[in-house]
C-alpha cells in the first residue's frame, strides 16, 4: 500500500514537471517568433495583474 501512494505523489510531481516543461520549451525563441513568448508577461490592467494576451490583441503569421 505504501509504495501505491509514493508511486502516486511521484506520478504527480512527473505530471508537474512535464506541463511546466512543456511550457517553458514552446516560449524557447529558435529564429521565429511566435506569439506564445508573451504567455508569461502580465501587465497592470486597472490595478489587477493581467496576463498581456489576455489585454490586447495580438496575432502572427
Amino acid at each position: 500500500m505504501e509504495l501505491e501512494l509514493i508511486y502516486g505523489t511521484q506520478q504527480e510531481h512527473i505530471e508537474k514537471t512535464l506541463t511546466s516543461l512543456r511550457r517553458d520549451f514552446i516560449t524557447i525563441r529558435s529564429g521565429k517568433v511566435s506569439t506564445s513568448i508573451l504567455d508569461n508577461i502580465k501587465v497592470d490592467y486597472y490595478g489587477t495583474a493581467t496576463p498581456f494576451k489576455s489585454s490586447c490583441y495580438c496575432f502572427g503569421k
